[in-house]
């Protein structure tokens, strides 16, 4: 607390911290200057409340409401997000999310400020709604983004080869014999699975006539 004005009578009160909040007392005594003896007194309640968040501002934010892509077996994803408080209170952000449907693809990392999207697992493909709850600790503010990440299955459109069998003849009443089918395979297979030590990723292959 400081004093101005040439009557001596405006103080300014500043707090740099929420261990300041209280009741504070001040008394001043008010004299003429050139009769000092000539002087009254008055006291003054002051009372510092903790800082209160009214808004929560987007440095770099999740695109609230848009949906984000994601092939299994891609490189990771990182989404990276930063939020302000408004008023600047100090207090330290923290954030939780959830996913719906539960889902192991999407992961938050709370203290880096990302989430991270990764998978390796085509039974994970879905449309996942996520949660992110921004706060900060000391205060009741909070602040809600939704959006969507859409795990794509790449069997989907995944393509097969395979060489063809050689020709083959037979006499009519001749006995039957078997053709061997070659080797066939999936694009994402032959892509993916043999740095996971995977033959069948998006399942076995049937061949019909």
């Amino acid at each position: 607390m400081t004093q101005s004005g040439a009557d001596g009578m405006t103080f300014t009160l500043e707090s740099t911290a929420n261990t300041d909040a209280g009741t504070y007392t001040a008394q001043v005594e008010v004299h003429l200057q050139n009769y000092p003896d000539v002087k009254t007194q008055a006291t003054a309640t002051l009372t510092v409340t903790d800082c209160v968040v009214t808004s929560i501002t987007a440095d770099t934010s999740v695109e609230s409401g848009s949906p984000y892509s994601y092939t299994i077996f891609d490189p990771q994803v990182i989404v990276s997000f930063e939020y302000e408080q408004v008023p600047a209170c100090g207090y330290l952000m923290t954030t939780t999310s959830t996913t719906n449907p539960a889902s192991s693809a999407v992961t938050l990392e709370s203290p880096n400020n990302r989430f991270t999207i990764t998978s390796t697992d085509v039974s994970e493909a879905a449309s996942i709604q996520v949660d992110l709850d921004v706060a900060f600790t000391g205060d009741t503010f909070t602040l809600t983004e939704v959006f969507t990440v859409n795990i794509v299955d790449p069997c989907l459109t995944a393509t097969i080869t395979t060489d063809s069998p050689s020709d083959v003849f037979t006499l009519i009443g001749a006995p039957s014999f078997t053709v061997d089918l070659p080797f066939a395979t999936d694009s994402v297979t032959s892509q993916f699975g043999p740095a996971l030590g995977m033959t069948d990723i998006c399942g076995a292959l049937t061949s019909s006539l």
